[in-house]
């Protein structure tokens, strides 16, 4: 008699191990399943409007503004056992939409095919009205070698639509080339002070710029430009032409 109550309470815990491990599947199965949904590349709905232009999700990390140039980048951990889990911000779906919601603002996001706006979304912060020159192949734009030591220059004329400010100057000077460091416009006399300002932050051997260029940019002007950030006989300052790559991206050439 003893025996028999025995095996029924193992069948019992079996039993109870069985369900618990269902439920444990069925949880782990819907945690996957809403992470997939969240996943991809985001768009705010309201451009200028967000906190952050652009959203990359995978593998339970979300990533800010990932691929614009020049801006900065914040990774927030989906998972709650992560240290760097934020709890103060919310992220879901609703009616298809990414959803961050803080205690006082929320923000919506729209699912983007990153292939067809990538080179826009690089270009999100950007003054200048750039068309890049077209190669077959080039080195990757966000190689690791692209550290705080490396800084970004956009030479063109100014585009219009992106804000009031921008383009009541690009129409009092249409056909004036124009120069960008960071957010703001500088003269030839400030490279000098900002490649000063590059150095400062070096965390590696040699210090590099990316020259963006309109391709309708006189050689002239550039050259003016090169001979700035390297005034002297030996070329302290790494410099590289952005240009844009068979896959849709940009990429870096040795200058």
């Amino acid at each position: 008699m003893f025996a028999t109550q025995e095996h029924y309470f193992d069948q019992r815990i079996t039993k109870d191990k069985l369900i618990y491990l269902g439920l444990v599947i069925l949880c782990s199965c819907s945690a996957i399943e809403s992470n997939e949904q969240l996943e991809g590349h985001w768009h705010c709905v309201k451009p200028g409007q967000c906190p952050f232009e652009t959203i990359d999700i995978m593998d339970s990390i979300l990533t800010t503004d990932k691929y614009i140039v020049g801006s900065y980048n914040r990774e927030l951990y989906l998972d709650k056992n992560k240290s760097e889990y934020d709890e103060n911000v919310d992220v879901k779906i609703s009616n298809k939409k990414l959803i961050l919601a803080y205690a006082d603002t929320t923000t919506q996001y729209i699912r983007s095919d990153l292939e067809t706006c990538l080179l826009s979304d690089r270009y999100s912060y950007c003054m200048i009205n750039l068309s890049l020159p077209e190669v077959e192949s080039a080195w990757p734009f966000d190689d690791p070698l692209s550290t705080c030591s490396t800084g970004n220059l956009f030479i063109g004329k100014l585009k219009q639509g992106l804000d009031n400010s921008n383009d009541k100057l690009a129409k009092q000077y249409p056909d004036s080339l124009f120069i960008q460091v960071n957010d703001i416009l500088i003269r030839y006399n400030d490279i000098s002070r900002y490649v000063n300002e590059l150095k400062s932050c070096l965390h590696g051997p040699r210090p590099s710029i990316n020259l963006h260029v309109d391709k309708d940019v006189p050689e002239g002007v550039v050259a003016t430009v090169v001979k700035l950030i390297n005034p002297g006989e030996y070329s302290s300052i790494k410099v590289f032409n952005v240009v844009k790559i068979k896959n849709g991206d940009i990429g870096l050439l040795n200058r």
